[in-house]
């Protein structure tokens, strides 16, 4: 009879963090930053979300390959929050042939973009 009760309630449990949005649906809600295909220019990528919650940018590194810096102000993207599916972006400017941008996300863990 105990165990009956205990899986009525996790199942109304799991019930209501769906409904509520609390549950592992929920958890999975996170930003996608992508470099958006459109970006024809040598050397400049607009980058964009393309999750489902807002990207607040803090901080963008080179972390491998020949990619380097181009330009005064080559990073446009730290300091802006970028939200999702909204068509807004910002531009990094790098030259070379291949590497891995890591964008740094406020509330989520760091996500890398490999270019090649």
């Amino acid at each position: 009879m105990v165990k009956q009760r205990l899986g009525r309630l996790l199942a109304v449990t799991a019930a209501v963090a769906a409904i509520s949005g609390t549950g592992a649906a929920a958890a999975s809600a996170a930003p996608q930053l992508a470099v958006d295909g459109g970006s024809t220019a040598p050397g400049y990528l607009w980058i964009v979300n393309s999750g489902d919650e807002p990207a607040a940018i803090t901080d963008v590194q080179i972390t491998a390959g020949d990619l380097f810096w181009v330009g005064r102000d080559p990073d446009e993207c730290s300091g802006v929050t970028l939200l999702p599916a909204s068509g807004d972006g910002c531009w990094i400017r790098v030259g070379g042939t291949y590497g891995s941008l890591e964008f740094a996300i406020a509330g989520y863990p760091s996500q890398t973009i490999d270019l090649r």
